[in-house]
């Protein structure tokens, strides 16, 4: 749900064009995680709906740049109401 929110959001830097046609693959071999489940590991602040992406490096390998969410371990997980209601958001804007 994390990422799938940061597509909505982040969509100038993730790079849409206007009027393209636009398709996310989600693949994952992880479980499905939903709002209150971040509070099992003591993450009790709720998601952040904005834009969470920054060029930063790899905390386990500091030579690895890269473009990505840096700050993923600090909130709980989004719910399905908010990731529907910020791609209902993004819809509409078309980018």
């Amino acid at each position: 749900m994390d990422a799938l929110l940061q597509v909505a959001v982040c969509n100038r830097d993730v790079g849409w064009r206007s009027h393209a046609r636009k398709i996310v693959l989600y693949a994952s071999d992880g479980g499905f995680h939903l709002a209150g489940d971040g509070r099992i590991a003591g993450l009790v602040m709720p998601a952040r709906t904005s834009c969470q992406l920054s060029f930063g490096k790899d905390r386990f390998n500091s030579s690895i740049e890269y473009f990505g969410w840096h700050n993923f371990d600090e909130t709980d997980y989004p719910s399905v109401g908010e990731v529907t209601h910020k791609f209902s958001i993004f819809d509409r804007e078309r980018c």
